[in-house]
């Protein structure tokens, strides 16, 4: 709904942002717009009634804001990373990639060699029934 308070908005404000943004993305107000722009517009829309029930519920709103609240101190405590923590995570994610990088060689090595050693004993077979 855009509010400007964020978790702070007041009933008042998210009533006040909702009816703009229903009044704005509302399907029937498109009436010169494509069918793509009033599927679109009624996406928006379905979206923005939404949020406004979940704002509008007391239960709801208080497990949105706790939610939001828990992911700005996520945010904020991996921000707070000090470097060389965030380089032991990325020296840890480039070691794990290139591990699996050659388990995957390891494997197509291994499937070739069983596919030769396949069409070394069929070679063999044929020539024992020639003989």
């Amino acid at each position: 709904l855009q509010l400007q308070n964020g978790i702070e908005s007041s009933e008042a404000d998210i009533r006040s942002a909702y009816r703009k943004r229903a009044l704005a993305c509302h399907p029937d107000k498109q009436k010169s717009a494509s069918a793509s722009q009033k599927k679109a517009a009624e996406l928006e829309f379905d979206r923005v009634k939404k949020a406004y029930e979940i704002l509008s519920d007391p239960e709801a709103r208080k497990a949105f804001d706790d939610l939001q609240r828990v992911k700005a101190a996520r945010k904020e405590r991996d921000g707070a990373q000090d470097a060389k923590r965030r380089r032991m995570r990325e020296e840890l994610d480039r070691r794990e990639r290139q591990a699996a990088q050659e388990n995957n060689e390891f494997e197509i090595a291994k499937n070739r060699l069983q596919a030769e050693l396949e069409r070394l004993r069929k070679e063999n077979a044929q020539r024992r029934q020639q003989e």
